[in-house]
């Protein structure tokens, strides 16, 4: 399993990004049946993304931590990418402090939970 992580503009670079990537690479494998291939497309992304994504894709005009998008077409099988990950690390900071837990905890589990979302509905 891989993951491709990028970051929109504006977006600053995480601290220990590889470390994060590489503890939920090691925990998906140890919980999921996931093909060794399978790629997921992590992205950070600003609030104004994620408000914009969030009215597209769920009709709600508001802000949120994670969302995910499976691809379930026939690009699958050639591409091996299951899903695209948006991340909004300004929503998940504020959501860290106000339940007392780590922020790159808080990531690997909002990660993992999207991971297995994807999983579920291939």
């Amino acid at each position: 399993m891989s993951l491709y992580i990028s970051y929109s503009e504006g977006v600053k670079k995480l601290k220990n990004i590889e470390n994060i990537a590489s503890q939920l690479v090691n925990q998906i494998k140890k919980e999921e049946n996931i093909e060794k291939d399978a790629i997921f497309n992590i992205r950070f992304i600003n609030n104004k993304e994620m408000i914009k994504l969030n009215q597209d894709y769920r009709n709600k005009d508001s802000n949120t931590n994670v969302l995910s998008f499976t691809n379930d077409d026939v690009s699958r099988k050639h591409s091996m990418i299951y899903g695209d990950i948006a991340i909004n690390p300004s929503f998940i900071m504020n959501e860290s402090r106000t339940l007392g837990i780590n922020f790159n905890d808080r990531i690997l589990i909002r990660c993992i939970h999207k991971i297995s979302f994807i999983k579920i509905f291939l």
